[in-house]
């Protein structure tokens, strides 16, 4: 299960907390558990991701990549996890690569060509596979960790 953290936090947790997180998660909250697939689906989707779709409408395109980074992590475990796999995990695990893919390319060479290839890929497997991901056997309990889902640089 993925962690995230809200804004109201002390110690050593609010380092953890990237700007995404922030303008996903209400104020005055406390850390809650979400499944992997959940968080995953919820970083593509939020308000900032959407307005990144396209590099003309971005205003942080690297904080975009951060979202989509965090997003891919997550969406990652809750592959890795799932009790049940279908066909669609295969369409998914292909679709991850892919992302992954065009993360890497962005993080080697940032520009604008990269960033479109990360939007377009992370749309495709957010937008085809939200069910899969955030399914009933999208995740099981994992043993709990520190901070917020997976580490956005983990790869």
């Amino acid at each position: 299960l993925a962690q995230v953290c809200v804004k109201k936090l002390v110690g050593p947790h609010i380092m953890r907390c990237s700007a995404l997180v922030w303008a996903l998660v209400p104020c005055d909250a406390v850390q809650v558990q979400v499944p992997y697939g959940l968080a995953a689906v919820h970083a593509s989707n939020s308000s900032f991701t959407r307005k990144c779709d396209h590099y003309k409408t971005c205003e942080n395109v690297f904080g975009a990549m951060e979202a989509w980074r965090y997003a891919y992590n997550n969406a990652r475990k809750a592959l890795a996890f799932a009790t049940k796999k279908t066909h669609e995990h295969i369409h998914v695990r292909e679709e991850l690569r892919q992302l992954g893919r065009a993360l890497h390319e962005f993080h080697l060479h940032p520009n604008r060509h990269a960033f479109e290839e990360v939007s377009s890929a992370g749309r495709i497997l957010f937008d085809h596979y939200h069910d899969v991901l955030t399914g009933e056997n999208a995740t099981i309990d994992v043993e709990e960790s520190a901070g917020i889902g997976v580490d956005f640089r983990e790869q």
